[in-house]
């Protein structure tokens, strides 16, 4: 595997790991956020439902209540609400009304994965100093789960496109630093065919000029060696074939000539 290859992957690594933390962290602060704000949501609608319902429960005027109650119920962003009152020894609600919890375009494993728990708001319907009972408002967690899916796939996007312009740059980055190594090769098979160029231009990086320097002076030392076994070679050549007073072939020249 090259070189490149294996930074590659080593980034792909890298950048699947900061994914998923950051996805965990985005997710899980989503999930507070949104549960604070569902709280906060069904507090409010408590204390104004109980607000409203005092009148209309003084007067024991259920037909009211009910309606109101439906008023706010038909919203759509409650998954309960019930009105109890404190005459009833038991404590058993007078009106409730609740629905299923009903989570659309989002995968299960991503529901059982997130826990969100069911915001309450509880508020006491009072007139004067008497307290008529109280009023318990339960928010609808499903529209949690599709924001923080909303949230989970388009970051998922963001870093998919991200990702692939950074694949792109890191790509011509990387073939741009690694350019010095080609050379390096091609000195090497240069060096094979008994040529010894030197590189003349060196890389910034530190390391890879350290390595185009030293793998320069290879090539100058090889050079001077393979010139000295040449020197070395033809001076031998002629003391063994050319007569040493007057420098002309001896027999054994003529014998290998012959």
């Amino acid at each position: 595997m090259t070189l490149f290859r294996q930074l590659i992957i080593a980034i792909s690594l890298l950048m699947c790991v900061l994914l998923a933390v950051n996805l965990v962290i985005s997710v899980m602060n989503a999930r507070l956020y949104f549960h604070e704000q569902m709280q906060n949501h069904a507090e409010d609608t408590a204390t104004s439902l109980a607000l409203t319902l005092s009148r209309p429960a003084a007067q024991a005027d259920d037909a009211q209540v009910r309606s109101l109650v439906d008023v706010i119920f038909d919203r759509g962003y409650y998954r309960a609400i019930t009105f109890r009152k404190s005459s009833d020894p038991k404590g058993k609600a007078a009106i409730k009304r609740d629905l299923p919890i009903a989570i659309e375009g989002v995968p299960e494993w991503f529901i059982g994965l997130i826990d969100l728990p069911e915001p309450v708001g509880q508020a006491e319907v009072v007139t004067g100093w008497r307290i008529l009972g109280d009023v318990v408002v339960v928010g609808n967690p499903g529209y949690a789960y599709r924001d923080l899916w909303r949230v989970c796939v388009q970051y998922i996007y963001i870093f998919l496109i991200t990702a692939l312009v950074c694949y792109v740059l890191v790509g011509l980055g990387l073939r741009y630093l690694l350019r010095p190594l080609d050379k390096v090769e091609a000195q090497a098979e240069a060096i094979c065919r008994r040529e010894f160029p030197v590189q003349k231009d060196l890389p910034n990086t530190i390391e890879l000029r350290r390595v185009v320097t030293a793998m320069n002076r290879m090539v100058q030392k090889v050079q001077s060696m393979f010139q000295e076994q040449v020197g070395l070679t033809e001076s031998l050549y002629k003391q063994a074939h050319l007569d040493p007073v007057t420098q002309l072939s001896n027999r054994r020249d003529f014998d290998a000539r012959f």
